[in-house]
């Protein structure tokens, strides 16, 4: 495990709705100036906002936007994890794909779909939990609702160092937000990080980013602003040493998800 993980958390203030072409455009100004991270985190559906128009916005996998992740991954030498509507075997998934810097990738679909928008009538559903590991570091996949349901995110005897959440989270609900953020991280004993986006969407939803990330003791690493790009980074000697002198994990329920 490297011993501080570079992250930048990219919250664009600007998402054209269902418009992939401009928002690539839009996130690689971003990525420019992206320079000296292991890991650069993107919100989820990128490139098109929050959109229940799936047949219109949802690509193909391994096309357009994995292609220009790969891209994007070689030029930052950063891995890149981003969200994006994909169709796959005649199926619509809301996808995470995580690419490292030599073009390999891995990817983790959501598993609670969001009833209130209508997005479990358009989307199918994943049925399994994603860890991927960066520059020693496991890290445990999730988008958007599934932050709401701690009992798929557990980790089990420590089976993830940092959870990642990437989303389209309405500033209505931003309190919640965080509430959930910091709660995962302390009953985890893992670092937690969330991404989302900044401006108003298609449906005239109102974003206000708060991108930020908490320790495993619930202390926040970084404040939220309105920066499109905020930097942070995990120490792998705190973690350890949490983990070591509160090592609650070891009192943890048993179970088993079916």
């Amino acid at each position: 495990m490297k011993d501080e993980l570079l992250i930048a958390l990219v919250q664009p203030s600007n998402v054209y709705w269902e418009n992939p072409t401009a928002n690539r455009a839009e996130l690689e100004e971003l990525l420019i100036d992206v320079v000296g991270r292991d890991l650069i985190i993107l919100p989820e559906m990128c490139t098109t906002g929050f959109s229940m128009n799936a047949p219109l916005i949802a690509e193909v996998h391994r096309t357009t936007t994995l292609k220009w992740l790969q891209q994007q991954a070689a030029m930052t030498q950063a891995t890149i994890i981003g969200g994006v509507s994909v169709k796959d075997d005649g199926r619509f998934y809301n996808r995470a794909y995580v690419v490292w810097p030599n073009g390999q990738f891995d990817w983790y679909d959501k598993r609670h779909l969001f009833g209130y928008a209508g997005e479990n009538k358009v989307y199918s559903k994943g049925d399994k939990e994603k860890i991927v590991s960066v520059e020693g570091w496991n890290i445990n996949l999730s988008i958007c609702y599934d932050l709401r349901f701690p009992v798929s995110l557990r980790s089990q005897d420590l089976g993830y160092d940092a959870l990642i959440n990437i989303a389209n989270w309405p500033q209505t609900r931003a309190d919640q937000w965080l509430a959930l953020l910091k709660a995962r991280a302390i009953e985890n004993l893992s670092f937690s990080i969330g991404v989302n986006r900044q401006g108003v969407d298609g449906h005239d939803v109102e974003y206000n980013g708060g991108s930020t990330a908490f320790t495993p003791s619930g202390r926040q690493l970084s404040k939220t602003t309105d920066d499109e790009v905020i930097y942070t980074s995990l120490s792998a000697k705190d973690l350890t040493d949490f983990r070591t002198n509160f090592p609650f994990y070891k009192d943890a329920d048993p179970f088993q998800l079916l």
